[in-house]
């Protein structure tokens, strides 16, 4: 950690084990705290600190309040082909898009093409890491 012009610097894996360690103490398992935290840090690492460690206040808050669920798994409610619907019954969105994009995969594999649609999930953190799962 260092300082600098007034702002304090943190190396990525400093920053993610804090991030998920405080994740844990919300009462993620340390998986689920190890996804979510990554990715927040890497939305920062891209640039897009919008969507990055900043939404801890927000996760922390939220947890408490019950309005997301932690260490829900995701229910796969439509699976008709090249169409799959998961619904994340309010867990955090990282664990939720990518069980959806890891399924969107494989079946894209299998018949050519998948849409994959995501509901009732909480925040998913910067959207383009999950199209990048893709490529």
């Amino acid at each position: 950690m260092s300082t600098s012009g007034g702002r304090v610097l943190v190396r990525p894996e400093r920053l993610r084990r804090l991030t998920a360690s405080l994740l844990e103490s919300a009462g993620s398992s340390s998986t689920e705290a190890a996804a979510v935290a990554s990715n927040l840090v890497a939305s920062n690492l891209c640039g897009h600190d919008s969507h990055g460690v900043g939404y801890l206040p927000e996760y922390l808050r939220t947890a408490v309040e019950g309005r997301l669920v932690v260490n829900q798994t995701p229910l796969v409610v439509l699976d008709a082909g090249p169409l799959v619907v998961v619904d994340g019954r309010r867990g955090y969105g990282q664990v939720m898009a990518a069980f959806a994009m890891e399924r969107g995969i494989v079946r894209a594999k299998e018949i050519g093409a998948c849409v994959v649609s995501v509901r009732n999930s909480h925040h998913m953190g910067r959207i383009g890491a999950w199209a990048e799962m893709a490529t």
